[in-house]
């Protein structure tokens, strides 16, 4: 959902949700600092 552009898809569990959802497609420097942010709070000794 962050990644892609993709429109009108199925969420990707049908027992939390019954719509159809859209893809936000995030700049990859967006999405780089959210996944490094999640990995340091998850993984505080990896190195930054």
């Amino acid at each position: 959902m962050l990644e892609t552009e993709d429109e009108y898809f199925d969420y990707y569990r049908k027992r939390d949700a019954h719509w159809k959802i859209y893809g936000l497609g995030l700049p990859d420097t967006v999405l780089q600092k959210h996944y490094h942010q999640n990995a340091l709070a998850l993984f505080p000794s990896i190195e930054e």
